[in-house]
């Protein structure tokens, strides 16, 4: 929501969506802030009514009072920030031009009007928020200035010629205040998201790190990471990784890596996670995914990686893997179960003499 709250669906996955979610929390608590300190004057001055037997404001002001338990009712009960936030300005409205065309007690409504300016800015953001006040501004402006039968108070010129400049400049004043406040909240959350990627990403291969993962997979309930119909876990081993480094050195190593953490994420379906895992492992999550699933994309990998043709300072590495396989519909649904039923198969590949997929 850029800078106006609103109920609509937020996917709190998508860098705006994340935006708009905190803009529309932080839009609520200010609301939540304004209403019940609004409540609280308002009950003050009610009181006071009371005790001077002033019949009339003691009715609109526990009228206004009433409005305000209404919104906050709403507010708290459906987080319904649209409803809520329209029935606080309607019942903040009434109040200004109640004010306005009464003068207040000794003409003082002009003062008490200004400090309700900055309220719509802060209740619906620096674009509609500036939108309302300057049209309940316009409103206040054709009443004082142009001969009407509604305005019961005298004002005088010097009054009137600073009150509207005064309104302006605060609407202004918060609506920039606003601004600059969302501006800082949505640079927040970008540099928090790059600073999360950073964490969870391997630097050398782009792929999720071994961290990233095991809180994914430990997330089981979340059917987008694991998947509504179980899932099936791989991982893979480059064989005899060590001897490339001892022979080309780790700059060949490192190439090697990248190499074959692109094959594999070339080979993925978009729902498919490939992580390093650590050293020259990969650990791949396959969601919705059965066994024999499984063991198909493994195998095509295990071709695939022996296919590969890298050169490094005229030489032509030639690489395999080995793979160990499981899945949810075989082992069962926890997570780490699955994770060290595949690892082992992965131990017994490589006694198998490497270059294979063991699944069973």
């Amino acid at each position: 929501m850029q800078e106006d709250a609103s109920q609509d669906t937020i996917d709190h996955h998508h860098p705006f969506g994340e935006v708009k979610a905190a803009e529309e929390n932080r839009r609520i608590y200010v609301t939540r802030i304004v209403l019940w300190v609004s409540l609280g004057y308002t009950l003050v001055f009610a009181s006071i009514a009371y005790l001077s037997e002033d019949t009339g404001i003691l009715t609109f002001l526990l009228s206004y009072a009433t409005a305000l338990l209404l919104s906050l009712a709403i507010l708290y009960s459906t987080r319904g920030y649209i409803l809520s936030a329209g029935v606080a300005t309607f019942a903040i409205c009434l109040l200004f031009f109640y004010l306005l065309v009464s003068g207040g007690v000794n003409r003082t409504a002009l003062m008490w009007n200004l400090s309700l300016a900055p309220i719509f800015v802060y209740m619906w953001g620096y674009r509609t928020g500036t939108a309302v006040a300057c049209l309940v501004g316009a409103v206040a402006f054709l009443l004082l200035y142009t001969d009407n039968s509604v305005l019961q108070a005298n004002y005088d010129l010097a009054a009137k010629n600073r009150f509207l400049p005064a309104y302006g400049f605060l609407v202004a004043l918060s609506a920039i205040h606003d601004f600059a406040s969302f501006r800082l909240q949505r640079k927040f959350i970008s540099v928090s998201r790059r600073l999360e990627h950073i964490a969870n990403t391997d630097v050398l291969t782009g792929l999720k790190n071994r961290r990233s993962t095991q809180l994914l997979l430990s997330a089981g309930d979340d059917t987008r990471t694991i998947g509504d119909n179980g899932y099936a876990i791989i991982i893979g081993d480059i064989d005899y990784f060590k001897r490339v480094n001892d022979s080309f050195g780790h700059e060949c190593g490192d190439k090697v890596l990248k190499r074959v953490a692109q094959c594999l994420r070339d080979n993925m379906r978009n729902e498919d996670v490939v992580a390093r895992w650590g050293g020259e492992e990969f650990l791949i999550i396959l969601p919705n995914t059965d066994l024999v699933g499984a063991k198909r994309l493994a195998d095509k990998l295990c071709a695939v990686v022996q296919a590969l043709e890298i050169e490094y300072q005229s030489h032509q590495i030639k690489l395999t893997m080995s793979f160990g396989v499981a899945a949810s519909d075989t082992v069962g649904v926890d997570y780490d179960s699955v994770l060290r039923t595949a690892d082992k198969r992965l131990y017994q590949a490589k006694e198998r003499g490497r270059n294979c997929v063991v699944v069973t």
